[in-house]
């Protein structure tokens, strides 16, 4: 990454700290969702599209855009409150699952030693990982490529040596 500059110098260090964070970034991804993840070109093209389906939204609203858009061409006056679209509540409930997965699978890290949360947490842990299993599974029953590739991005990326807890960088703890 390179030295940073003194802090004095506000923009030079701005520019640099920026550019580091970046480039940190950028690895993570190639090694979590990209050319360097290791998962194979038809799990990578599936979990690229979702990705893409985040980004649009958090960057620029386009599936939610496309929703109100409906109101406009139907000549429906557009609700001032939430309203229920199936599709978009599909689409938000399946992707709340994704992201609770990826955070259950997270948790252990909290842990300061190895065993911290206890035996019951780890036996709940267990119901929830296989019911975000059974979830995923679901989108695959219907037809959904999505399912069986973000089944296996979980199992690829989101699974840690056991015991899985915090650990400093340096390796202490």
């Amino acid at each position: 990454m390179g030295e940073l500059p003194p802090l004095s110098d506000k923009r030079e260090w701005k520019k640099k700290s920026t550019r580091a964070r970046k480039d940190a970034e950028n690895r993570i991804s190639r090694r979590l969702l990209g050319v360097d993840s290791g998962l194979l070109p038809d799990i990578l093209a599936e979990i690229g599209l979702w990705d893409e389906l985040f980004h649009e939204e958090v960057h620029g609203g386009k599936l939610s855009l496309v929703h109100e858009l409906q109101y406009l061409t139907s000549g429906v006056a557009m609700p001032i409150g939430p309203t229920f679209h199936e599709q978009a509540f599909a689409v938000y409930m399946n992707r709340s699952t994704e992201l609770g997965w990826l955070i259950l699978r997270l948790l252990p890290y909290l842990q300061m030693a190895d065993g911290a949360f206890g035996e019951e947490w780890k036996r709940k842990q267990t119901i929830l990982d296989d019911s975000f299993r059974f979830m995923a599974h679901g989108l695959t029953r219907i037809g959904k490529r999505i399912g069986e590739a973000f089944i296996a991005f979980v199992d690829q990326k989101f699974s840690f040596k056991e015991p899985f807890y915090y650990v400093d960088a340096d390796g202490s703890e």
